[in-house]
């Protein structure tokens, strides 16, 4: 029993930490490829851009609102709920109810403080979300 528990738990180890990789890397190069301004930079309608036009590349801070890199960090927390017993479904649920409810309040204040677009969210979401279930694919089943 004690040895499979340690497998599971490397598992979940090795999810979360390429999962943490891969949502850096790929948040990071998208930010500075599509170069969308932030929501509290624009000042003009003709500086807005849709979050499907490619603008970059660009390093300025004001022009990575695509996607959120903070809402992409609130969601890697989906894959601590590989740390919690198969046989606790209930407490799992709950896990992942809870990490949902925390990537979205984070994306909610990114967009009150105009630092990020409704799509730039979202698209954080989509992408860690995502990434954690390929990965988890890939290395935990």
């Amino acid at each position: 029993q004690k040895p499979e528990k340690v497998r599971e738990y490397r598992k979940a180890g090795l999810v979360l930490l390429i999962l943490v990789f891969a949502e850096l890397v790929l948040v990071n190069i998208v930010k500075i490829l599509w170069a969308r301004p932030r929501m509290r930079s624009i000042q003009s309608i003709e500086q807005f851009k849709y979050w499907y036009q490619i603008n970059g590349p660009s390093t300025n801070e004001e022009l990575k609102s695509f996607p959120s890199g903070h809402v992409a960090n609130a969601f890697t927390i989906l894959a601590y709920s590989l740390f919690i017993p198969k046989n606790k479904p209930t407490v799992k649920k709950w896990f992942i109810a809870f990490a949902l409810l925390w990537g979205t309040l984070v994306a909610v204040s990114r967009i009150v403080i105009g630092a990020h677009f409704f799509s730039d969210v979202v698209a954080a979401g989509y992408i860690t979300t995502l990434l954690f279930y390929l990965i988890r694919k890939k290395f935990a089943d």
